[in-house]
């Protein structure tokens, strides 16, 4: 065997790999977004990378980040294992440690942590983002939304625009628009994509089959299942009479979640929260055994709310609990678990079998049923809740298996995602899933060093059966997709070229500062210097801003430029923008009247004004700002020299908005339901209450309001 030998890399510890060592060479080149099948060792391509980092500049500091504690613990090892520095040099970073040990940690070269934690200690102010090279993150998929991944990826560009940033993912986005987000909260400059029929991983990935396990339902599972669907359908019916709920079948949990969350009755409510509960149920008991459906029933019956009440009377939920419980006594086992121990109890001794399940009470219960048919099996489950694993616990656990102590694991989510488990011939799906990511990472436990096996197990004519295929085929689709040559995904790539300042444009006052003016330049901003009549900076057809330092803003109070400037700028722009820049101390002005023109412009212009700590923060507002409406919105950028248009969309809102209980958000889904404000007026207390967010009393009210007369 060849070993890659470098220097910071441990002598004769890395097999070389190709494709690994080209991988790192593209990391310290520019930010990039690796894209690999789960075992191929993503947590080697980093240390390459830094090994190599480091060769170049030997003070550079790297910040680790990953989704989980358990995956912090993993790659903390990993690093100090590979690396050849001092271990003291490598920390680990969790919220199990003290305050003080973190801020000791905190000045390590090598540093592993969730990104919860850091940006909780970035806001204590323990350390700076400042004093590191690189931010290498993890499982990069969830860098999406108000996801920790896309703050701390946001407030790092911020900080320190340079810093260099490299994710890695076996689970690419499903969406163009989810790479929009990776790409625009990690500045990522490049996408380098390895599929399993790459020819360079080839040798290394052998890839596994799927194999369905359809089970037949029992007459006893088919009684409360029956039992369970008759609840429902009475509790249903009773608000499809009120006309909270269509006759139409319920599409997902969703739905009646944000149902719950309107302005329904008590009485009502505890109804959406029975048939959140026995759908949970449903799900349970069709897909995971008899001891979790009792223990879930169990917690509903400790409760004490109308829920609770109401289905501890119900005669259907009763009779499905009790013929439940008649099984344990019995010892009639749900038909999954049997066809479960039938294949466990015929795998060599050698081999290795995960078995994935939704629910820690599952996963607990396979256990002790393991142990019992005399298996060498254990468990790994989350941190949160009643019944947990500790950071510690979880990486003993998967240190058994690893050393062959344990030929069995029972795991819940906590288990798909990136965790170093030894090659695994066997993968049971005891329960389905329909996400894309992570049918992948479930698969992606076997199969890497030699042929693998996948068995999914399903009971036939439930809900399992279309969340299976669901998930295989979103699986499919993105495998799919990451075969395509990204040189030729000519929209993607433009979309990077842009996200990175490829066309992102910004007309600029000549009269701005310089300073500014380079902080915009180190993002890669087109900009464009012209002689402005209003404002200092336009984003768009749409956004102006007027820049201001403390100084300034004084300034033109004193001389009284600011009102008029502000007054230009509202009859130009539909929206203006004001940034107050943080500065010197007031000198020439009282407080009084600081304030008081500072009120004026939020409560009489009606103008955002936003203040900002450097003129690097608001070179980074400025170009989040842009980016978002000439990408995202499509927006133009204009100069704008007339008066602004009439925006019609807001003036019906606006119109909306006026009446007590409506604000624009349901103005909005008024207008989009109706079209127009004549037809809104015109809606009947039913048909207004059709729309989401629209409840009896408000439906009652906007009546009221728009046929009273008017009586001076």
């Amino acid at each position: 065997m060849d070993f890659k030998q470098i220097k910071f890399i441990r002598k004769d510890r890395l097999e070389f790999r190709k494709y690994q060592d080209r991988l790192s060479d593209i990391c310290l080149n520019q930010n990039c977004l690796i894209i690999a099948p789960t075992g191929l060792g993503k947590t080697i391509i980093a240390s390459l990378f830094i090994a190599k980092s480091l060769m170049k500049e030997e003070k550079r500091r790297f910040l680790v980040v990953a989704p989980t504690r358990v995956l912090v613990g993993q790659h903390t090892k990993t690093l100090q294992e590979v690396l050849d520095i001092d271990v003291e040099r490598i920390s680990e970073i969790t919220g199990e440690d003290t305050l003080e040990e973190r801020k000791k940690k905190w000045n390590k070269d090598v540093v592993v942590a969730t990104a919860e934690v850091i940006l909780s200690d970035l806001e204590k102010g323990i350390f700076k983002l400042e004093n590191f090279y690189s931010i290498i993150f993890d499982e990069a998929h969830h860098a999406i939304g108000n996801h920790p991944y896309s703050l701390l990826g946001r407030n790092a560009l911020i900080r320190k625009p340079e810093i260099r940033i490299v994710g890695f993912t076996a689970s690419p986005p499903t969406k163009y628009e989810d790479y929009e987000q990776i790409i625009s909260a990690l500045k990522i400059k490049h996408i380098e994509k390895v599929t399993e029929n790459s020819l360079e991983i080839r040798r290394y990935f052998i890839g596994s089959k799927i194999e369905v396990v359809k089970i037949k339902p029992t007459p006893a599972l088919i009684k409360i299942r029956n039992d369970i669907m008759q609840t429902i359908d009475t509790i249903k019916s009773e608000l499809v009479k009120k006309g909270i709920l269509s006759n139409q079948p319920i599409k997902s949990l969703k739905e009646l979640l944000n149902l719950g969350k309107g302005e329904l009755n008590l009485e009502d409510k505890s109804k959406i929260t029975s048939l959140i509960r026995l759908y949970h149920c449903q799900e349970i008991i069709e897909s995971n055994g008899i001891e979790p459906f009792i223990n879930f029933c169990d917690r509903i019956f400790l409760k004490k709310g109308r829920s609770a009440i109401e289905l501890k009377s119900n005669i259907n939920f009763k009779a499905a609990y009790e013929t439940a419980k008649s099984m344990l006594i019995v010892g009639e086992e749900h038909p999954k678990v049997l066809e479960l121990k039938k294949i466990l109890s015929n795998i060599p001794r050698k081999d290795r079998v995960i078995v994935f399940t939704n629910y820690k009470d599952t996963a607990k219960m396979l256990y002790e049923k393991a142990l019992s048919w005399g298996l060498e099996a254990d468990f790994l489950i989350g941190k949160r809740g009643e019944l947990s694993q500790s950071q510690k616990e979880q990486l003993e656990t998967l240190n058994r298996l690893n050393r062959g102590e344990k030929q069995i694991l029972f795991a819940t989510k906590v288990g798909e995602e990136g965790l170093d488990i030894i090659e695994c011939n066997l993968v049971i799906f005891y329960d389905c899933v329909s996400e894309a990511i992570r049918f992948i990472q479930r698969k992606g436990r076997t199969g890497r060093k030699k042929k693998g096996r996948v068995v999914a197990l399903i009971i036939e004519g439930t809900k399992e059966e279309v969340l299976f295929w669901v998930g295989k085929r979103r699986m499919e689709k993105v495998i799919k997709e990451a075969e395509k040559d990204l040189s030729k995904n000519a929209s993607l790539e433009h979309f990077i070229k842009e996200q990175n300042g490829g066309t992102i444009k910004i007309y600029v006052d000549k009269r701005e500062s310089n300073n500014i003016k380079q902080e915009l330049s180190k993002l890669n901003i087109n900009l464009d210097e012209q002689m402005l009549n209003v404002g200092d900076f336009v984003l768009s057809d749409e956004v102006c801003v007027e820049r201001k330092t403390v100084k300034d803003f004084i300034e033109s109070i004193i001389d009284g430029r600011l009102f008029a400037q502000l007054i230009e700028l509202k009859q130009k722009y539909i929206k203006p923008l004001l940034i107050l820049e943080k500065g010197n101390s007031l000198d020439r002005i009282t407080q009084s009247s600081f304030f008081g023109a500072l009120a004026s412009i939020i409560t009489d212009f009606n103008i955002p004004l936003i203040t900002t700590e450097s003129t690097g923060e608001s070179a980074a507002l400025l170009y989040a700002i842009a980016r978002r409406e000439q990408s995202e919105r499509k927006r133009s950028i204009k100069i704008r020299e007339g008066e602004k248009p009439l925006d019609m969309q807001h003036v019906q809102e606006y119109i909306l908005a006026g009446i007590p209980g409506v604000n624009v958000v349901l103005a909005n889904r008024l207008l989009e339901r109706f079209n127009t404000l004549q037809n809104v007026f015109n809606a009947s207390e039913k048909e207004l209450m059709e729309v989401k967010g629209i409840g009896k009393i408000l439906a009652k009210r906007i009546r009221e309001i728009v046929t009273k007369s008017y009586n001076r």
